[in-house]
């Protein structure tokens, strides 16, 4: 079974720091003797680092490309003034305008993503049966109407004048290449029936690769918003059209391939936003998000569910540029941005070691969590450093 990322010719072989090295390993060959010597040299070579072939990854499973992902930045640097203001206001939590304006303020959401959020609060306090009895009955109705409107409303919203001018079916001439994510049995036999039906436009694949088209999403705990898996960043980094498995349940009722766009993914769980990522990056194919940015993988991949090479592969995708030696200073480009993908979990065996850090970050080196590239993806944007900045 060929790999998404073995498949794309454009990735080369990148030499990468062995998973487990020290730091005393990585800076062994770095001579730190006074702050000139320091300042003359650019980079700490890693000359006992094994290379490891993008080719390596061939033997990747399906089911790992459908591993659950859980960003953590955007919850430390979004959600927590919502969920502060959603305890201190439990007996109505409502905000008002004023209230939006200030909450936009302290987390750079907009006024649309706090909407949605609090509506997806409120929904899940009425399951858990956690809102006041005094907005029960008659007010509780009007109050779930009102809420159902205005998720309906924002979803309507965002729609290009593309989107707006194509008609309800799908072009008879364009051919389409269906990978899928989080499917169960049931539905992946739905997804290949709806192949046979249209065998002669459509055909499946188990990877996301330079043939895929769209990618087929399921595990919808709401509407049109989907897991964080593999598979969904590759498609994103490749403007695919990422598509509510409901898709395949309509084309399958009407007998036809239905115009994508109603069904078209909206944002992600779990932290319920709809930010538009997946449609931002179909609708910009020529825009590549890492362009402008280099990076040092100092990390071993993330989250323990994305290996370093599986990390470097999607930032490539997205056409960044990795590199292969550690950056004591900034590119001389002014708009080139140098980023260490790291964890805060160092520990310095030496003063000098320390003493390097401390250089490169003053130099203007970036040192980010590796969710970072993982957000920056999703929301198919630069994201702000301050939630992802590694303490060292």
């Amino acid at each position: 079974m060929p790999s998404e990322v073995a498949s794309n010719n454009s990735l080369i072989s990148i030499a990468i720091a062995s998973a487990g090295s020290s730091l005393m390993d990585i800076l062994s060959q770095q001579s730190c003797e006074t702050t000139d010597q320091l300042n003359t040299v650019t980079a700490v070579q890693y000359l006992n680092s094994p290379v490891v072939s993008i080719e390596s990854m061939m033997d990747t499973e399906n089911s790992k490309l459908s591993t659950l992902f859980s960003t953590t930045g955007r919850e430390r640097n979004s959600t927590g003034p919502l969920k502060q203001w959603l305890y201190e206001h439990q007996d109505h939590p409502y905000p008002t305008e004023s209230e939006k304006q200030m909450l936009m303020t302290k987390t750079k959401m907009t006024s649309a993503q706090i909407t949605i959020w609090f509506t997806n609060a409120r929904v899940k306090m009425r399951k858990e049966h956690k809102l006041p009895v005094k907005i029960n009955g008659k007010r509780q109705k009007k109050n779930e109407k009102d809420d159902l409107h205005e998720l309906k409303k924002i979803l309507d919203l965002s729609f290009s004048s593309e989107d707006e001018t194509s008609d309800s079916t799908h072009s008879n001439d364009k051919r389409i290449c269906i990978a899928y994510s989080c499917l169960n049995s049931e539905q992946i036999t739905n997804l290949q029936r709806f192949a046979m039906n249209h065998s002669d436009q459509v055909a499946l694949c188990e990877q996301v690769d330079n043939c895929t088209t769209h990618l087929i999403i399921g595990n919808e705990e709401q509407p049109l918003l989907c897991p964080l898996t593999m598979k969904l960043f590759q498609a994103i980094a490749r403007h695919l059209f990422i598509m509510s498995y409901q898709w395949i349940n309509e084309c399958l009722q009407h007998n036809q391939i239905l115009n994508e766009m109603k069904y078209e993914i909206r944002g992600d769980i779990p932290f319920g936003e709809y930010h538009d990522g997946m449609r931002k990056s179909r609708l910009a194919k020529q825009m590549k998000l890492f362009h402008n940015c280099q990076f040092f993988l100092l990390c071993d991949g993330c989250q323990d569910k994305m290996s370093k090479v599986e990390l470097a592969s999607l930032i490539q995708l997205c056409h960044g540029s990795i590199l292969n030696t550690f950056p004591l200073t900034s590119s001389i480009e002014s708009s080139m941005l140098t980023i260490v993908l790291c964890t805060d979990l160092f520990r310095f065996q030496s003063s000098n070691e320390q003493q390097l850090f401390e250089l490169s970050r003053s130099n203007g080196v970036h040192f980010l969590g590796p969710e970072w590239i993982l957000e920056s993806i999703v929301q198919f944007a630069l994201q702000p450093f301050e939630a992802y900045e590694q303490d060292f």
